[in-house]
């Protein structure tokens, strides 16, 4: 799971007790909703990388000659192998 957010320094403590009760608190059981919630993430990425098809592939090009390219690269192909297996499923 990812979970991104974005708040003011004021506001951390706030966004801290929301991310946790969401990881916490929510109710996974319903399959049918995670089925399609993985479905929808797979085809946010697949539209991603039809339209950012150049830039995705020199980013995967710079993670093999340094390590600066491998560390912005990381999790992104891995997570979208990830959806797809799920989504096929």
């Amino acid at each position: 799971m990812i979970v991104r957010a974005k708040a003011l320094h004021s506001k951390l403590p706030d966004l801290c007790r929301l991310i946790n009760e969401v990881v916490q608190k929510a109710d996974y059981s319903d399959d049918q909703r995670l089925t399609e919630l993985v479905q929808e993430s797979k085809a946010i990425w697949d539209n991603e990388a039809f339209r950012r098809g150049n830039s995705i592939v020199s980013q995967r090009v710079m993670a093999q000659v340094s390590a600066v390219g491998k560390f912005r690269d990381n999790g992104n192909l891995g997570y979208y192998q990830k959806i797809s297996e799920l989504a096929s499923n």
